[in-house]
């Protein structure tokens, strides 16, 4: 045993001699339970390097569109010089050259095809037509009499291989958009019957054809705005909701509660499925209520009509649905019964999200 000594504030004398030792290492490891430095600069180093090396790569990504970008607008400016100077055959190749390498249905796919159908009307005879078109036609043809929303898409796919291979035909592009307005692809119909017009100006079916343009127009607005009542909506109770598009129906999903007592309430769960017909709704409401205190509530399901605004912005809805009553003692439920049907709604004023 050491004695202790009062000028040490208590340390034994060999503690006190192994006090500096105690220290350095202290310091050592406090030290270590961060990076240095240097370290520290490395890291920051790595970091500018990468950010670096990613604007490079970004700009040089930005470089080469810009590059592919000019290409294909000098490309299709050959087609033009060469269709001005009676090149026709020239002209085809450079504009089918573009085709190959801009978004189909972009601006300039749709000019470049105009052009190209331009210059092949003005041929002393339109080109052979590539092997496989008929093809591509008649497989499109039939699955439209084979009928099914799947059916309509498949034969799109397979008449844009046609107008894709001969892009001067004008009965491929009819075809092509005949079956897009049955796969509600209506924008797209309408780029393709404008081309057939412009394939064959002179064609008996032309005065249908600009009047089905021209109807195309109203159900491309009629599908826009359906299309814009999707997302997350609002009721004027401040009860969240729900709209999500199914082909032509709407489903509406949401919740409400009831307040049971000062420190409970009964939640309800609605899911409205409905078909449109211009501003007015119809379809049917699935209801389902939480548990309350063991009580137990059947599921429904009845009949729903309401209404849209015009502009899209307000939905209203109007069901009959059972109401109950209920007893409890405790914990347990004693008891449950029903009031009968009674007339409910809600109204959605607020969009709140897509």
């Amino acid at each position: 045993m050491y004695p202790m000594t009062g000028d040490s504030g208590g340390f034994p004398r060999r503690l006190r001699l192994l006090l500096p030792i105690f220290l350095l290492i202290g310091a050592a490891l406090v030290t270590s339970c961060g990076p240095s430095k240097e370290e520290l600069m490395a890291m920051e180093r790595a970091r500018v390097e990468r950010e670096a090396r990613e604007r490079a790569a970004e700009e040089a990504r930005r470089k080469a569109e810009a590059e592919r970008i000019a290409r294909i607008n000098a490309i299709e400016e050959a087609g033009n010089e060469a269709a001005r100077a009676g090149q026709h055959q020239k002209a085809l190749d450079f504009y089918r050259e573009v085709l190959g390498q801009v978004p189909r249905y972009g601006d300039q796919d749709q000019r470049v095809r105009n052009s190209l159908i331009k210059v092949v009307r003005a041929m002393p005879a339109p080109p052979p037509v590539p092997d496989g078109v008929v093809r591509s036609m008649v497989r499109g043809e039939t699955m439209v009499k084979m009928g099914g929303g799947g059916n309509f898409a498949a034969a799109a796919k397979e008449i844009e291989d046609a107008v894709t291979a001969a892009p001067w035909l004008a009965d491929a592009y009819y075809n092509l958009g005949i079956v897009q307005e049955k796969a509600e692809e209506f924008g797209k119909a309408m780029q393709n019957l404008k081309l057939c017009l412009a394939a064959a100006p002179q064609s008996p079916n032309a005065n249908a054809i600009q009047a089905r343009i021209f109807a195309l127009e109203v159900m491309q607005e009629d599908q826009q705005k359906l299309q814009s009542i999707a997302g997350s909506w609002k009721s004027r109770n401040g009860n969240n909701y729900t709209a999500t598009l199914q082909g032509k129906k709407i489903r509406i999903v949401g919740t409400r509660y009831d307040e049971v007592t000062d420190r409970s309430r009964l939640k309800f769960w609605y899911v409205f499925d409905l078909d449109r017909k211009g501003t007015s709704l119809d379809g049917t409401v699935s209801i389902s209520r939480d548990s309350h205190h063991g009580c137990n509530f059947p599921e429904e399901t009845n009949p729903v009509s309401g209404s849209l605004r015009e502009d899209g912005n307000y939905i209203k809805l109007e069901w009959k649905e059972t109401r109950y009553n209920w007893t409890w003692q405790g914990a347990i439920c004693t008891g449950v019964g029903s009031l009968g049907k009674q007339m409910n709604f809600v109204e959605l004023v607020e969009r709140t999200g897509k």
